[in-house]
């Protein structure tokens, strides 16, 4: 039994560090029943017999146009994520439609978006305040293998409500490219970055949604048993709520979020010391870090790597773990 656990564990680990590779990105909306089902029992043998594992398949009626098998990755839909006790979000096609609690938060999300595409260097054309339209940028995301696809976003005020909307086009041809799946995983990440930038800059001594979530949340590390990976941190938390939540835990470490992608489970970070914040004095060097996340039913996994993504060392996340857990209680 112990060597099946370990079985798991290691496949566990692979999936989640190479649900990326592949360049047939679909997602998955239907067939997640399998997630609720109870865990095998230990397999048996018969004497001079051994497992093994065919990783072919039969497409019937050969209607499906593209790659099957390892190739291809098949996610959960992204989807945008908000705290319901500040704002309401609505979302149809490339239109986004926020409803803050009054006609100042409204205001303060629009100064806040501009602060964040300034940081991310993209030029406004047109910037006052009720509108705000971005120029046409490049997206730099996995999601979308066209390196000719560009996007541009404009931001309206109305009221106590805030409308965005994304448009795609072909950098070559200048002309509006249709609305797909894999462009509406870029729309969400882009969402979630801006009302991330909103809420962490709001002058509130306690965040209610991660209030809520720290008397739930289990942090435990366990052995990766890989050769790339010697341990990772498992959070008993669906993925969607860990990743909002964790941002506001790394803050009391002294980390800074820079970017959230979401679909490819990376948050990049910069981290620094700081004599104001105790949970910051963690065995590390001060620079650049990438939290890797991964999701395996309702539970979370999470590993630090450096700038040049290679894993921190055993003593190095050791520090990091025993500080995220105290963030977290």
């Amino acid at each position: 039994m112990e060597n099946y656990k370990k079985l798991s564990l290691i496949s566990f680990v692979i999936i989640l560090t190479g649900c990326s590779s592949g360049k047939d990105l679909r997602e998955a909306h239907y067939g997640f029943g399998y997630k609720n089902s109870t865990e095998l029992k230990q397999m048996k043998f018969l004497p001079g017999t051994q497992q093994f594992v065919d990783n072919t398949f039969d497409v019937p009626n050969s209607k499906y146009q593209g790659q099957i098998g390892n190739n291809v990755d098949l996610r959960a839909p992204t989807s945008i994520i908000f705290d319901p006790t500040k704002m309401n979000v609505s979302k149809e096609g490339n239109l986004v439609n926020i409803q803050f609690e009054s006609i100042k938060q409204a205001e303060y999300f629009m100064q806040r978006s501009r602060i964040y595409f300034k940081s991310k260097d993209i030029q406004l054309i047109q910037n006052n305040k009720l509108f705000i339209q971005t120029n046409k940028f490049p997206i730099n995301s996995s999601d979308v293998d066209d390196l000719n696809i560009i996007t541009a976003y404009s931001l309206t005020s109305e009221g106590n409500r805030v409308k965005i909307k994304n448009t795609f086009y072909n950098q070559r041809t200048n002309q509006n490219i249709s609305y797909k799946l894999e462009k509406d995983r870029v729309f969400n990440n882009l969402i979630n970055e801006l009302l991330y930038y909103y809420q962490s800059n709001q002058n509130q001594t306690k965040d209610i949604k991660m209030q809520s979530q720290k008397s739930s949340v289990n942090l435990k590390l366990v052995d990766a048993n890989t050769d790339q990976l010697q341990e990772v941190i498992i959070a008993n938390m669906s993925y969607d709520d860990f990743i909002s939540s964790l941002p506001y835990a790394l803050n009391q470490l002294g980390f800074q979020v820079n970017v959230i992608n979401q679909s490819e489970g990376k948050i990049s970070t910069q981290y620094e010391k700081d004599e104001n914040k105790p949970l910051s004095k963690i065995d590390l060097d001060e620079g650049n870090y990438i939290i890797q996340l991964g999701q395996s039913g309702n539970q979370t996994s999470l590993y630090l790597t450096n700038e040049k993504n290679r894993p921190v060392n055993a003593r190095e996340f050791k520090s990091f773990y025993d500080a995220l857990k105290k963030a977290y209680f």
